[in-house]
């Protein structure tokens, strides 16, 4: 059976067994074990129950969907804190409040703060092109210069784009689901 299809008939489900590669869930109509192909993050959590979900266009996706950009601050701000509201909100409008600024700098919370305040270091590490475009127009609405390079893959499509699957608030990002029945509600 395809995901899609065990979606259309089973709306809820809930995680019975976690493992790296896998979970089992509990049906309506059975049991029935999802194995994730390439995933590449996840938030799962033994019985979490709700709707049984699967996007392939959700802001979670932009960050493996997407190519990667890093931006450098190469200037600093008149007024540094209106900056970082900005900067903030822009996350949070782009990513539907599924992703903070620390999502982007692999470093403490208030790093990119610091950086901005004093006009240099890294702003944002690793982003999803379409956030770090908005990121790059609002420093120059503000005055502020950054050094960056977009990506070679901006004019290459993802071969095999991730997807994910939600259980309630709990989801696994990957590049594809298969699904075998474990047991038939009798």
């Amino acid at each position: 059976m395809l995901l899609p299809d065990l979606l259309a008939i089973c709306p809820s489900a809930a995680i019975t067994f976690t493992q790296a590669t896998y979970i089992e869930v509990a049906t309506s109509i059975g049991r029935y074990r999802i194995d994730f192909i390439s995933k590449a993050e996840f938030r799962l959590r033994k019985g979490t129950e709700g709707a049984f979900v699967y996007f392939v266009e959700h802001p979670l996706l932009l960050d493996h969907n997407e190519p990667k950009v890093t931006l450098h601050l190469g200037s600093k701000p008149s007024n540094p804190e209106a900056l970082i509201e900005a900067i903030e909100q822009c996350i949070a409008q782009v990513s539907h409040g599924w992703r903070t600024w620390r999502s982007y700098t692999f470093q403490h919370r208030e790093a990119p703060r610091t950086s901005i305040r004093h006009g240099q270091g890294i702003l944002l590490q690793s982003a999803p092109l379409s956030l770090a475009r908005k990121v790059i127009s609002i420093c120059h609405q503000q005055g502020v210069t950054l050094r960056y390079f977009e990506p070679e893959e901006v004019l290459t499509p993802v071969e095999k784009p991730y997807s994910v699957l939600f259980l309630g608030v709990d989801y696994v990002i990957a590049r594809g689901f298969r699904v075998q029945l474990l047991e038939a509600v009798r």
